[in-house]
């Protein structure tokens, strides 16, 4: 489960609007509650696996979420390079699915 996820996860939905609004300059009308569950490559790779034929891709494009802060982001950047080059692939923040029943 990545950073982002837990985090979703602690914040009440009114925190997460407001840094949206503050932080990244967000309408919040644009903001909606997201959920999470099972969204990692493990758990992808068990919901898939009875299709045919299915691919996953891991994205690592989280720092666009600390583009308020040079210093965060790049902090962040070091980490997504981290788990991007060490195969931490349930750590990326989006996955791109292709797949046929």
């Amino acid at each position: 489960m990545s950073a982002g996820i837990r985090a979703e996860r602690l914040l009440p939905t009114r925190a997460g609007v407001w840094g949206m609004k503050h932080l990244l300059n967000r309408a919040p009308d644009t903001v909606f509650p997201a959920y999470y569950d099972r969204c990692y490559e493990g758990a992808l790779t068990r919901i898939l696996t009875p299709w045919s034929r299915w691919e996953i891709e891991a994205l690592y494009r989280g720092a666009i979420y600390f583009r308020y802060s040079g210093i965060l982001q790049r902090a962040y950047m070091a980490y997504e390079s981290w788990a991007c080059s060490g195969g931490h692939r349930n750590l990326a923040t989006h996955y791109l699915l292709s797949a046929e029943r």
